[in-house]
């Protein structure tokens, strides 16, 4: 993309270049629902396999891609520890949907929630100020303490 300048006006300054992207976005998307109906069947009989060649095929794919990643044997070993937690939160009927949406969005979280505290200086009193922010409070709020409450009213 050298040579051109993002922005509001780009479209209106480089309408052949939009078209072009356009196009072949267009194109593409043909190309791959063309390959994605032919394909299919062939791909669906690798299913078919049994169990015994196929995992560990797929164990090895994982290994190499965990490699691949930096070029280093700790992330083959961090892969490993992931896998062995996994089969513990299965066998304890642990689901692993929250484990995996906190590694993701945990380091996400712990950035921007540093970015407020330093435009806030180091006080929560934004967080509670705000309309907006107020109102989050509270649903947030709501949607912790809502189960718990119904989990009571059953008891009772």
């Amino acid at each position: 993309m050298h040579g051109y300048k993002p922005g509001p006006t780009f479209f209106f300054e480089n309408p052949g270049f939009v078209y072009f992207l356009a196009g072949s976005l267009l194109i593409v998307n043909i190309i791959m629902w063309i390959e994605g109906c032919t394909i299919t069947r062939v791909i669906s009989k690798i299913l078919k396999a049994p169990i015994g060649i196929l995992m560990p095929l797929v164990m090895v794919f994982c290994v190499f891609g965990a490699y691949m990643i930096n070029l280093r044997k700790f992330d083959v070993i961090l892969m490993l520890c992931f896998g062995l937690l996994g089969i513990v939160m299965r066998k304890f009927k642990l689901p692993p949907a929250p484990m995996a949406l906190g590694i993701i969005l945990g380091t996400l979280s712990d950035t921007n929630f540093r970015q407020a505290m330093l435009a806030g200086r180091y006080s929560a009193v934004p967080f509670f100020t705000r309309p907006l922010s107020l109102v989050m409070f509270l649903v947030i709020l709501f949607v912790l303490v809502s189960p718990i409450l119904k989990r009571y009213k059953k008891t009772r």
